[in-house]
């Protein structure tokens, strides 16, 4: 196993954070602190992977994280990761660093044999794909103050700085993302809300559904723009600060019942109010149980998705595919993430979705919209309209 290679980036001016992708690391000590602003919550007894890249071969490309007890206990689990790795080789060469996180490891001692065995899998069945392993190490935890060994002799030790003080973790929170304090955290995002506020939905949803539905049925073009207005009004609604009412909330639900609002809505991932739609797509998922769960967990997962938190995107669609397993853009999602698919192919295929809807008259005001080059049916106009 080569030698850890160090990478201090060079200091930004002030106000101008370096982009996630572009931040490189300085060390094992580092790099674990780093973890929470790479996965969007701290792990832990995990395996993460991070894949080194770009034009110098130091550059944080991607992350990924399995739960350690579950490779220890399979190893056949490793030839997984190493499907996906050689699946993510196709658009982008890397190498893996591997950190373990092991809360029963005391250090600073040597590590577990169950440690060197783990990285002896990883050298052996990641070497077949082939991906180079270029360095490992062992921590108790992702906190200031841990301490951590690197493997697989133990030769070099030392603690972890505050992962709150991390420089890719202070960008992420720059740019308006969450650091959760564990994957529980971010699963919550989904959980149901209190029961008074799922009946509440649900009553109102039951009183409206009759005159949407014929509305729908008979109301031609004007009656889509109608439903994606409902929605539109109800994300800037929850822009302000504010929490849409029952009845905004119940009519907004019902649209993304709509396969043409629901398509247009995948455009509100980019843009000003992409927050705002996140936090919509979240209280209906919370709220909302059966088809218009899936569809919002599903809008909730694209949104996260083009954002960058992989993580919280795949809670959401794994919420989604449990209501319905055959969902159109959840089942996409599931096997983008599963390639680890960069969140700038969902981005495009979020203003795609703009531009479509706008040719279709579904126009979000507060965001540039040009109607596409070609009419919508053909291969590329398909693309903004796979769910189902």
């Amino acid at each position: 196993m080569t030698t850890w290679r160090s990478d201090t980036p060079q200091r930004h001016g002030d106000g101008t954070p370096p982009q996630p992708d572009r931040i490189g690391l300085g060390g094992p000590g580092d790099l674990i602190a780093a973890l929470p602003g790479l996965l969007g919550f701290v792990p832990e007894d995990s395996l993460v992977l991070v894949l080194l890249g770009g034009g110098s071969g130091r550059q944080v490309v991607a992350a990924l994280r399995q739960d350690l007890p579950v490779l220890l206990a399979h190893p056949e689990a490793v030839d997984d990761l190493a499907q996906r790795l050689r699946c993510m080789r196709r658009e982008e060469t890397f190498d893996v660093l591997a950190v373990i996180v092991d809360g029963a490891w005391e250090g600073p001692a040597v590590p577990e044999a169950c440690h060197d065995w783990l990285v002896q899998q990883l050298l052996m069945r990641f070497g077949a794909a082939p991906i180079e392993v270029v360095g490992a190490v062992v921590a108790s935890a992702v906190a200031d103050g841990a301490p951590w060994s690197e493997l697989p002799d133990g030769e070099r030790c030392g603690t972890v700085p505050d992962p709150h003080a991390s420089d890719l973790t202070a960008t992420h929170v720059f740019h308006g993302r969450t650091i959760h304090g564990s994957r529980a955290e971010i699963e919550a995002v989904l959980s149901p809300d209190p029961l008074e506020l799922r009946e509440a939905l649900v009553d109102e949803l039951g009183r409206i559904a009759g005159g949407v539905l014929t509305r729908r049925r008979t109301g031609g073009a004007e009656a889509v723009a109608a439903e994606f207005d409902d929605v539109l009004a109800a994300v800037a609604q929850v822009d302000t600060g504010d929490e849409p009412s029952v009845g905004e909330s119940a009519r907004a639900a019902l649209a993304l019942g709509n396969a043409e609002v629901r398509d247009a809505a995948m455009g509100l991932a980019v843009g000003g109010k992409a927050v705002a739609a996140r936090r919509l797509w979240g209280m209906l998922a919370r709220r909302l149980e059966g088809v218009l769960r899936a569809e919002s967990a599903a809008l909730l997962a694209f949104t996260a998705y083009a954002a960058g938190d992989g993580t919280e995107a795949g809670v959401a669609v794994d919420a989604a595919l449990q209501v319905c397993p055959g969902h159109g853009l959840a089942g996409l999602l599931d096997e983008a993430l599963s390639l680890a698919l960069h969140p700038e192919r969902i981005r495009e295929l979020a203003e795609y979705a703009v531009e479509s809807s706008a040719a279709e008259g579904l126009v979000v005001p507060w965001l540039p919209s040009s109607p596409p080059a070609r009419a919508c049916g053909g291969e590329d106009g398909a693309a903004a309209s796979t769910a189902s």
